[in-house]
């Protein structure tokens, strides 16, 4: 957690100790008389956006202390003006994040059986690629989740050689050995894709509290910064994430999502064309005495998924994306709920699931550290 906010969180403790504290009353008042809703900090854009200068100015703080209204928990709440001109937090989601029209789209009739993926298929999928001593290197993957940030694992970028340097992200990609993707479908028209691009990274934003050292491998969350914007076309969009109370509160137990990748890990190459596989989600109770054994402690921002003979995050890649198809009456998206993080060696080992991070755990902390 940055060091700023934590600061912060004290110095709205002391306030509370000197304030009367509403907790339980939705409604308040604004220093400016406006009628207003007691929100935690997060979901308060307007007052959220004042902590974006590092370090706060003391007037920020100040009105910050006229703003506060109780806690919940340890986080503080504020005084959010809900008139119409201040965008209320739903608002604010759907500038930072592509609506479902846009995310996690798919053209039904390009998804057919096994583990090889059709041209156009799972758009939002990225490849890292690094500079090495001896050249480059495509290794990791991630995922589009906006115009312009990538959401990978932070052990994509702690836990890589020293010698090595992330230079850019590749969207757009099926086949890595031609030069141009082509396939001829069942009526023999043939279908190609557009160049896939490269972008160089400008920013990488591995979680706060992620250690490298870690067995558990906890908080292995990561964002990429794009040097520039990316234009969404048939073959890049991006995937939808967690973004609603429904969404977060699921954990689907039993249920059967997908791993998509060219497994490519920091030790492993596996496949030239962009694969897919089915893999169940295993519950916690399940998962944790296995990996235990091994010196690893699972946290609930963990889940466990696979562990079945051959069948694993082999098909995918270090910090790509396990998603599941969200159907409601009027849309159908694919949203990630994982990323690839911990498994064994041997991986698609019987009896001894992959780990992910669990996307919806870290909503906030996205948020958090997204710039328009």
């Amino acid at each position: 957690m940055d060091i700023n906010y934590i600061l912060i969180l004290v110095y709205f403790v002391c306030i509370c100790a000197f304030n009367i504290c509403i907790v339980q009353s939705e409604d308040c008042a604004t220093p400016e008389g406006k009628i207003g809703e007691c929100l935690i900090i997060h979901d308060c854009p307007k007052a959220y956006n004042l902590l974006a200068n590092k370090p706060v100015p003391e007037d920020i703080l100040v009105y910050l202390r006229k703003l506060t209204c109780g806690f919940l928990g340890k986080l503080p709440k504020v005084c959010c003006d809900i008139t119409a001109e201040i965008p209320r937090v739903a608002d604010t989601e759907k500038d930072i994040f592509p609506s479902r029209t846009v995310c996690g789209r798919q053209e039904q009739d390009k998804i057919f059986g096994g583990e090889g993926t059709a041209i156009g298929e799972f758009t939002w999928m990225a490849l890292l690629e690094y500079q090495r001593p001896h050249g480059k290197r495509i290794s990791c993957g991630g995922s589009l989740i906006t115009n312009r940030y990538i959401l990978t694992a932070a052990h994509c970028l702690l836990r890589i050689p020293e010698t090595w340097k992330l230079l850019s992200v590749r969207l757009g990609e099926h086949n890595l050995e031609t030069e141009e993707d082509c396939e001829v479908d069942t009526e023999g028209f043939k279908e190609c894709s557009d160049d896939p691009i490269d972008i160089p990274v400008e920013k990488e934003i591995p979680h706060e509290l992620y250690d490298p050292k870690d067995p558990s491998q906890t908080h292995d969350i990561a964002l990429l910064r794009l040097s520039r914007e990316v234009e969404f076309t048939d073959f890049i969009q991006p995937i939808c994430l967690p973004l609603t109370q429904r969404l977060k509160n699921e954990y689907y137990i039993g249920q059967t999502m997908t791993v998509i990748g060219w497994g490519r890990t920091e030790t492993r190459s596996q496949s030239d064309i962009k694969l897919k596989v089915d893999i169940p989600i295993r519950s916690k109770s399940d998962c944790a005495p296995m990996y235990r054994k091994y010196g690893v402690t699972l946290k609930s921002s963990q889940v466990c998924a696979g562990g079945i003979d051959s069948k694993d995050a082999c098909g995918g890649d270090s910090g790509g994306p396990l998603i599941i198809l969200d159907k409601t009456e009027t849309e159908h998206n694919y949203i990630e709920y994982g990323i690839v993080s911990l498994g064994p060696i041997a991986c698609g080992v019987k009896n001894l699931p992959g780990v992910y991070t669990r996307v919806a755990d870290y909503i906030d902390w996205i948020r958090a550290h997204i710039e328009p």
